[in-house]
């Protein structure tokens, strides 16, 4: 049983959390389906169902080392304690990045509708412990094993800013939301950071669910976003700028885990590539593409049919 993942579990990793995605998806449509009400599910059905498809998609990442016969604590890094100041610098980065992005969502959800297609949303009942629940903890939990703990262990010895550029671009393509993509690409690069830094999953969980959290706050304060409107720019600046200044800090300020590691993940990689025939390395890159492809579609799609 192998304890770490290495480059030739990405391909493999990713595509299946879309085929689980594509399953819940589809699973739980049907099963809900009896349930809608003038094309809408009523409030516990909806929370239900949200809940349901973020394990669906979680179990993903049990069901990776299951089949790739890898150790799931270890191979994730689950076994490793959160590092508090890693945690607090996150948690600072966060604001600054919600600071920056709440303006720039809407700049492009503007452009989107000038393009004469329907403004991108994230429509949810405002309930807060359901929220709480639903919107921040699980999706925290599920979404960091998938795309931290595996995928992005998975990139852990390839070239630094290739690796949390590859993390940050597969989780914002597999959310489907044009008018977020920007803000999950750079939020997905920044927690593979805290995670490899850290050297714990557990890390990136916690700052997630900072970041998810300080989103559902906000929206309980400004129910009317109009209110923020003539402050969109000055907000986009401040916050690019804290968040830049944030992740600066935090590189040198914090002890890190990523070199640490590297040499002996390095050599069972280079095992495991001797190891693997040609034909299985084209299969993965296949399902890697494949995978990538279905994502890309379903973000075309929801952009340009959802009227």
């Amino acid at each position: 049983m192998k304890k770490n993942y290495s480059a030739q579990d990405l391909d493999k990793s990713f595509a299946l959390a879309v085929a689980i995605m594509l399953f819940a998806n589809l699973a739980l449509n049907l099963v809900f389906a009896p349930f809608m009400k003038d094309g809408a599910l009523p409030d516990l059905a909806y929370w239900a169902m949200q809940a349901m498809y973020t394990c669906l998609v979680g179990l993903s990442a049990v069901l990776y080392a299951k089949i790739s016969k890898a150790n799931f604590l270890s191979a994730t890094t689950a076994n490793k304690p959160p590092k508090w100041a890693h945690v607090l610098w996150g948690c600072v980065a966060d604001v600054f990045l919600i600071a920056a992005m709440l303006p720039l969502n809407n700049w492009i959800c503007d452009l989107i509708e000038k393009l004469g297609l329907t403004r991108p949303s994230v429509e949810m009942p405002l309930q807060l412990a359901p929220m709480l629940l639903v919107a921040c903890v699980l999706p925290a939990v599920t979404e960091e094993f998938v795309f931290r703990g595996t995928v992005g262990q998975s990139l852990r010895n390839v070239n630094k800013l290739a690796s949390l550029a590859i993390s940050g671009a597969l989780f914002a393509l597999f959310h489907l939301n044009a008018a977020q993509t920007v803000h999950q690409f750079v939020l997905g690069a920044f927690l593979t950071l805290v995670m490899f830094r850290s050297g714990s999953v557990w890390t990136s969980v916690i700052v997630h669910f900072f970041n998810n959290a300080f989103a559902v706050a906000l929206t309980f304060v400004f129910l009317d976003e109009s209110v923020l409107t003539p402050y969109f720019l000055p907000m986009f600046f401040v916050g690019l700028a804290g968040f830049a200044l944030c992740v600066f800090g935090y590189v040198k300020c914090t002890k890190s885990s990523w070199t640490r590691e590297n040499d002996s993940l390095a050599k069972e990689q280079s095992s495991d590539t001797s190891s693997q025939n040609e034909q299985s390395r084209q299969l993965n890159v296949l399902s890697l593409v494949f995978a990538v492809g279905v994502c890309l579609v379903l973000w075309v799609a929801n952009l340009v049919l959802k009227q």
